[in-house]
């Protein structure tokens, strides 16, 4: 586990000054919920890239919240910060478009781990989203670095199955694996989904046919 600063009972990661990294889940998250009509109730969200549990927390009013977050370091930190939201339950797998096993690694701080061939964690386990097989699926969240393509291929059975709407973190962290950030954009229009919000880094998705 990566060390932590304790604030208003929850942990956080360490700035280099030794104060509270607070991050950012999704700088726009208040938006998504605007935009769906402030529901009084959601089914099930999925958080891809659940980090500290910030995101998780944000939707606590959810019936089912999946969240994955692979990193070892993190995952006692999201644990303690939602342990008393039992409708809350952590994956500790990555998630891509075929099964298998991944390092993880850091590009600074904790919040950029991503897959790679080697780093600070090895023998990952990889999963598609679609093996789960959720169903009542509201939102789905993902903030992967850079794996955004591959996580939607995997999950595409469970997003024309349920058609929720879908958040992404989209940056230039895709480059890193070959790749350009459009091809989200391109992807999800090709499933029948349109892009109804865009604000660095923050893009949201619908099916409006």
């Amino acid at each position: 586990m990566i060390p932590y600063v304790e604030q208003d009972g929850q942990w956080y990661t360490q700035n280099p000054d030794g104060t509270a990294f607070l991050g950012h889940p999704m700088r726009n998250a208040h938006v998504l919920l605007d935009l769906m009509g402030r529901p009084r109730s959601l089914r099930r969200v999925i958080d891809c890239g659940g980090w500290i549990g910030q995101w998780s927390l944000m939707h606590r009013h959810a019936e089912q919240i999946e969240a994955f977050e692979p990193n070892p370091d993190v995952q006692p930190l999201f644990q303690h910060n939602t342990r008393a939201h039992p409708q809350i339950h952590l994956h500790p797998v990555a998630l891509s478009n075929q099964p298998g096993h991944t390092s993880l690694r850091y590009e600074s701080h904790s919040g950029t781990c991503h897959m790679w061939a080697s780093g600070h964690a090895d023998q990952i386990e990889v999963r598609t989203l679609d093996s789960y097989h959720f169903d009542s699926v509201d939102i789905i969240k993902i903030d992967v670095e850079g794996m955004e393509v591959p996580l939607l291929q995997g999950a595409e059975h469970t997003i024309r199955a349920n058609r929720p709407w879908i958040m992404i973190e989209s940056n230039e962290t895709a480059q890193r694996y070959g790749r350009i950030k459009s091809e989200t954009l391109h992807l999800l229009h090709s499933w029948g989904m349109t892009r109804v919000y865009k604000k660095w880094p923050d893009q949201i998705y619908r099916f409006t046919s």
